[in-house]
Protein backbone atom coordinates (compact mmCIF):
# COMPACT_ATOMS: atom_id res chain seq x y z
CA UNK A 1 0.00 0.00 0.00
CA UNK A 2 1.17 3.54 -0.73
CA UNK A 3 0.95 5.81 2.30
CA UNK A 4 1.60 9.54 2.52
CA UNK A 5 2.45 11.15 5.86
CA UNK A 6 2.24 14.93 6.12
CA UNK A 7 3.76 17.15 8.78
CA UNK A 8 2.67 20.80 8.65
CA UNK A 9 5.60 21.74 10.87
CA UNK A 10 8.79 23.40 9.67
CA UNK A 11 11.48 21.09 8.32
CA UNK A 12 13.85 22.06 11.12
CA UNK A 13 11.66 20.28 13.69
CA UNK A 14 12.62 16.73 14.54
CA UNK A 15 9.15 15.25 13.76
CA UNK A 16 9.92 11.80 15.22
CA UNK A 17 6.32 10.58 14.89
CA UNK A 18 6.10 10.67 11.11
CA UNK A 19 9.70 9.53 10.70
CA UNK A 20 9.29 6.47 12.94
CA UNK A 21 5.91 5.62 11.42
CA UNK A 22 7.33 5.90 7.89
CA UNK A 23 10.24 3.62 8.83
CA UNK A 24 7.86 1.07 10.33
CA UNK A 25 5.62 1.14 7.26
CA UNK A 26 8.60 0.69 4.94
CA UNK A 27 9.91 -2.20 7.06
CA UNK A 28 6.49 -3.85 6.69
CA UNK A 29 6.76 -3.59 2.89
CA UNK A 30 4.65 -0.48 2.27
CA UNK A 31 5.67 2.47 0.14
CA UNK A 32 5.71 5.66 2.18
CA UNK A 33 6.25 9.32 1.36
CA UNK A 34 6.74 12.06 3.95
CA UNK A 35 5.78 15.64 3.11
CA UNK A 36 7.06 18.46 5.34
CA UNK A 37 5.21 21.73 4.76
CA UNK A 38 6.85 25.16 4.94
CA UNK A 39 6.23 27.81 7.54
CA UNK A 40 6.40 28.43 11.26
CA UNK A 41 3.75 28.48 13.96
CA UNK A 42 2.40 31.90 13.06
CA UNK A 43 3.04 32.63 9.41
CA UNK A 44 4.42 31.48 6.07
CA UNK A 45 6.26 33.54 3.50
CA UNK A 46 5.55 32.99 -0.18
CA UNK A 47 6.95 35.33 -2.79
CA UNK A 48 7.94 37.82 -0.09
CA UNK A 49 4.39 38.04 1.26
CA UNK A 50 3.16 36.78 4.64
CA UNK A 51 0.29 34.28 4.59
CA UNK A 52 -1.45 32.49 7.44
CA UNK A 53 -2.78 29.77 5.17
CA UNK A 54 -1.13 27.83 2.39
CA UNK A 55 -1.74 29.21 -1.09
CA UNK A 56 -3.95 27.06 -3.36
CA UNK A 57 -0.91 26.17 -5.50
CA UNK A 58 0.80 24.52 -2.51
CA UNK A 59 -2.36 22.61 -1.60
CA UNK A 60 -2.74 21.45 -5.21
CA UNK A 61 0.85 20.18 -5.23
CA UNK A 62 0.21 18.24 -2.02
CA UNK A 63 -2.98 16.74 -3.47
CA UNK A 64 -1.02 15.70 -6.57
CA UNK A 65 1.55 13.93 -4.37
CA UNK A 66 -1.29 12.06 -2.63
CA UNK A 67 -3.12 10.88 -5.77
CA UNK A 68 -1.65 7.35 -5.78
CA UNK A 69 -2.17 6.80 -2.06
CA UNK A 70 -5.30 5.32 -0.51
CA UNK A 71 -4.16 6.49 2.95
CA UNK A 72 -2.90 9.92 4.04
CA UNK A 73 -1.88 10.74 7.61
CA UNK A 74 -1.51 14.28 8.96
CA UNK A 75 0.51 14.66 12.15
CA UNK A 76 0.52 18.01 13.91
CA UNK A 77 0.81 19.96 17.13
CA UNK A 78 -1.84 22.35 18.48
CA UNK A 79 -0.52 25.54 16.80
CA UNK A 80 -1.12 23.86 13.43
CA UNK A 81 -4.77 22.88 13.97
CA UNK A 82 -6.15 25.50 11.55
CA UNK A 83 -3.66 24.55 8.86
CA UNK A 84 -4.33 20.84 9.32
CA UNK A 85 -8.03 21.62 8.86
CA UNK A 86 -7.31 23.65 5.70
CA UNK A 87 -5.15 20.84 4.32
CA UNK A 88 -7.68 18.13 5.19
CA UNK A 89 -10.54 19.99 3.52
CA UNK A 90 -8.49 20.42 0.36
CA UNK A 91 -7.42 16.77 0.28
CA UNK A 92 -11.01 15.59 0.82
CA UNK A 93 -12.10 17.66 -2.17
CA UNK A 94 -9.22 16.60 -4.44
CA UNK A 95 -8.35 12.99 -3.53
CA UNK A 96 -10.11 9.74 -2.74
CA UNK A 97 -7.70 8.95 0.10
CA UNK A 98 -8.74 8.03 3.60
CA UNK A 99 -7.41 10.77 5.86
CA UNK A 100 -6.15 10.19 9.39
CA UNK A 101 -5.03 12.74 11.95
CA UNK A 102 -2.35 11.98 14.51
CA UNK A 103 0.25 13.69 16.61
CA UNK A 104 0.14 15.66 19.82
CA UNK A 105 -3.01 17.71 19.22
CA UNK A 106 -5.33 14.89 18.07
CA UNK A 107 -4.02 12.73 20.92
CA UNK A 108 -4.76 15.23 23.69
CA UNK A 109 -7.82 16.86 22.06
CA UNK A 110 -9.57 14.00 20.23
CA UNK A 111 -13.14 15.32 20.42
CA UNK A 112 -12.56 18.65 18.60
CA UNK A 113 -10.54 16.75 15.99
CA UNK A 114 -13.41 14.45 15.13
Amino acid sequence: MNVVLISPTPVDLFAPGVRVLASSLKAAGHACRIIFLPGGCTEHRFGGKVAYQWPPEILDQIADLCQDSPLVGVSFMSPYFDRATQLTRHLRAHTDATLLWGGVHPTVQPEPCL
